[in-house]
This record gives C-alpha cells, structure tokens and sequence, in this order.
C-alpha cells in the first residue's frame, strides 16, 4: 500500500512539471544597434559611470514598439532586439568613446567610483506611422555628491523611406544611434565646460 501512495505522489508531482500553455515563439529576426562611429576627437577627460536608462515598461524588454494613429502601442511581430533596450544603449554609449582619452567610460558593475555619473531616462523609442522616433533625457551627476550639474532632452526622427518591416527598423536603429551620438557629444562638452569653469 504504501509503494502505491509514493508511486502515486511521484506521478502527481512529475505531472505538475509537465506545461500546457504553448512554447513562446521565437523571433525570426534580431536587431541590435550600436555607435555609427567613435569620434576621433571626442574628449573625455574625466572618468564617467554610464548607468542603464531607465525606461517604462513598455521601452525595458526587447520588443520592438509601434504606436498607431490612436495612440496604441502595439510590438512588431516576429523581430526583437538582440538584447534588453536599455542594455543596449548603455553599451552603444560606452562604446561611443574612445578609449585613448585620459578619462574613460565604465560601468557600475565595476565597483568604481567615477568623477561624473550618467543618469538617463528612455521616454520614447517607437515607430509612428512613417517616423521613428527617440527621445532621452540625459543627466550629468558629480560622481563625489551626485548632484544634477548638467540635464538636456535629447530628440531624433528618422523618416521610414521604403515599404516593409526592416526598413522601418532599420529607421528605428538610425535613430538610436543619433541619440547616442547626441548623448556622447552632449557628455564631452559638458565636461568641457565644467573643466572651464
């Protein structure tokens, strides 16, 4: 009797590891982006901590978003980002940099301390209608005291000039690397200035 109890318990429990909701399909497609070029003359005299933006919900995970005539957000079928959206630009920003400068780009996995902090904020990164759009708003921290010593909102539309999902991505990954580029230039020049002044 007992055998039968514990075979019968052993069953119930392997059943339960057995799932009924249907596999998540995998994209056909991944995207990634990251900067068009380093800027040769990019001055980064200072260490600088990139933190991953923040993001909503909707900018955190890998889907790619698109807003219709109503407002709606809706994801693009079948194609993701190769990574989360945020990790993305943390990376693409870090990578803008060159690495011959007397100061350099880290991340807080590091454990290091930084003379200047990068707190940004994703507020939107969507396709709309024949547009794809990125906005993001940049903060420069003192590293010593986290105090806000510089904050700008970066914004860039590429428009969708052809028919088809991978051009309207390939719009949306220009995109990204505008506001990159914007966000590395906006950083070096306010170090620039901080440095004068």
């Amino acid at each position: 009797m007992r055998r039968l109890v514990c075979m019968f318990l052993i069953m119930t429990g392997l059943s339960a590891c057995v799932s009924v909701l249907p596999e998540e399909e995998s994209a056909d497609a991944l995207y990634s982006f990251s900067p068009i070029t380093i800027i040769a003359d990019l001055q980064l005299n200072h260490s600088v901590l990139v933190r991953e933006p923040e993001a909503p919900f909707i900018f955190s995970g890998r889907n790619i978003v698109t807003r219709d005539d109503a407002n709606a957000i809706r994801y693009v079928k079948g194609v993701e980002w190769a990574d989360r959206v945020p990790k993305l630009f943390q990376y693409s920003l870090l990578d803008s940099f060159n690495a011959e400068n007397t100061g350099f780009a880290i991340l807080p996995e590091t454990g290091s301390r930084a003379d200047y902090e990068v707190s940004w904020r994703i507020v939107e990164f969507t396709l709309k209608d024949t547009q794809a759009v990125a906005h993001m708003e940049v903060t420069l921290l003192d590293g010593s005291n986290r105090k806000a010593v510089r904050q700008t909102l970066l914004q860039a539309s590429i428009p969708v000039t052809e028919r088809g999902a991978e051009a309207r991505i390939d719009a949306l990954v220009q995109a990204a690397q505008d506001i990159i580029e914007q966000a590395a230039l906006f950083i070096s020049t306010s170090l620039g200035q901080l440095e004068a002044s």
